[in-house]
């Protein structure tokens, strides 16, 4: 074999290298957020949300797409329940076993107040 086939297998190689090792760790934090989320709907959190509402929006981007119906109830869709449940006439609020937390903006920060890891 000439020298530039040579180079064009060993590049080829560490292509699939690359990419077989970001699927791993594409995985490993799908089954990070996942757990996170898990162990947030077993410590009793719920965040009430609008899709109009910008801190709504911003607040459930932190999630990167993942699904959070465990934890989050869309007002615009549940507006009974929203009414029933809620603290305050203002999302998004965010409760732990039935107490308003609405302060807390971050994921990680809802995390930590019920010990709930993320990565």
């Amino acid at each position: 074999m000439t020298n530039k086939k040579i180079l064009i297998i060993i590049i080829l190689f560490l292509l699939i290298g690359f990419f077989a090792l970001n699927k791993k760790q594409e995985k490993q934090d799908l089954n990070q957020m996942e757990e996170f989320i898990q162990c947030l709907a077993r410590e009793n959190v719920v965040i009430y949300g609008s899709q109009y509402c910008s801190a709504c929006i911003a607040l459930v981007d932190q999630f990167k797409g993942y699904d959070i119906k465990l934890i989050y109830v869309e007002c615009t869709k549940e507006e009974e329940r929203c009414t029933r449940e809620m603290q305050t006439n203002f999302v998004p609020e965010i409760q732990i076993n039935k107490q308003n937390y609405s302060g807390l903006k971050k994921i990680e920060n809802i995390g930590q107040t019920v010990n709930c890891q993320l990565f």
